[in-house]
């Protein structure tokens, strides 16, 4: 895991690609970047996704707020829900996927608007 400074050129560029996707979709679409992610959201609305870089290679994993079965059920993407389920951070972010190429990034746009930004 990584920031999105110390990230690998691919990984932030993936970063951005999806951000750019999302911000066609999502007026006034912020990215906050701390020591390990980003998280994208809303100006005035809660983080619905938190993306977690690389250092070495171009991929990006994304934590998203969302209904588990939603997430499952809406994606064309591989979604993985946690195995098990506390309260607060893993309670909000149930599920995570990568986007391991620019074939990914459409597919995941689509999820994280349709399913985890309704959730922020």
């Amino acid at each position: 895991m990584s920031d999105h400074i110390e990230a690998s050129l691919g990984s932030k560029n993936m970063c951005q690609k999806l951000f750019d996707c999302l911000a066609e979709k999502i007026p006034n679409l912020k990215r906050s970047q701390s020591k390990n992610w980003c998280g994208f959201y809303q100006a005035g609305r809660n983080r619905f996704a938190y993306i977690s870089h690389r250092k070495q290679s171009s991929d990006i994993q994304i934590w998203c707020s969302g209904d588990v079965e939603d997430l499952l059920n809406e994606s064309r993407i591989e979604v993985i829900p946690r195995e098990e389920i506390k309260s607060g951070w893993e309670e909000k972010y149930p599920a995570r996927f990568y986007v391991k190429s620019d074939l990914d990034i459409d597919p995941a746009c689509d999820l994280l608007y349709k399913i985890s930004y309704p959730t922020s």
